[in-house]
């Protein structure tokens, strides 16, 4: 008589949660608590010819319903926390990738021109800006990346800048990465070299724009290898 009695009163009680709405769990006002307790009483009074073994059924279903319900909450919660971690790193559309794409075309201006005032300004001042020359150590900070290409513009002659294969490979809303390859012409268009050419821009929410922080290149000094194609 017992195990019927506290079987019944577990079945009400997990019956009267089970039917409960989403928002149970929330501060509810006096007359939805009132009518909570009414529900429960309700279920109280269920059945009392089930047996045992009956009481043992509808206890697991709703075992069961109740573990659904949790499997459904924590599944909200993990889109929820998505959600989240996709607005903090943000996401990337066609408009960004034309503003990054416009951002390297200013860098290969200044380049052209030799401007030193122009490529200051597409550079990020704080201390991560970062510049590697070939055969040379890393310049961090605007100051030795301005001297840097000063000095790279003092001696060289530069005609003509045609940039070929320029692609957005790395994007987000923080965060984007452009490689190409920069055909310079100098000496009176008489003397031609290819540099394969990495620029990392970082989206300054200050200043609204894109802004350089690391710029690499490379001279081409052999020819492009086709890819093998392995005969089956």
């Amino acid at each position: 008589m017992h195990l019927k009695a506290n079987l019944r009163t577990a079945l009400a009680v997990a019956t009267a949660l089970w039917a409960l709405p989403c928002d149970a769990f929330t501060p509810m006002p006096r007359s939805a608590a009132v009518a909570s307790r009414s529900s429960v009483r309700r279920f109280a009074s269920l059945d009392k010819s089930k047996s045992a073994a009956e009481l043992n059924l509808e206890a697991e279903r709703l075992r069961l319903q109740a573990g659904r319900l949790r499997l459904e909450v924590q599944q909200a919660e993990l889109e929820k926390s998505q959600q989240l971690l996709a607005k903090a790193l943000g996401s990337a559309g066609e408009r960004t990738e034309k503003q990054v794409i416009e951002a390297n075309q200013r860098f290969i201006e200044a380049f052209r021109d030799k401007s030193i005032s122009k490529m200051k300004k597409l550079w990020c001042h704080r201390s991560h800006a970062v510049l590697t020359h070939v055969g040379k150590p890393m310049i961090r900070g605007i100051d030795a990346v301005c001297t840097s290409f000063h000095n790279a513009f003092r001696g060289a002659s530069i005609d003509s800048v045609e940039v070929k294969d320029e692609r957005v490979v790395a994007l987000s809303s923080q965060i984007g990465v452009v490689t190409c390859t920069m055909e310079i012409k100098g000496g009176n268009y008489d003397a031609k070299s290819s540099w394969v050419t990495t620029n990392v821009f970082n989206y300054d929410e200050r200043e609204q724009r894109w802004l350089l922080v690391e710029h690499h290149s490379s001279p081409v000094l052999f020819p492009a290898v086709p890819p093998k194609v392995e005969q089956e």
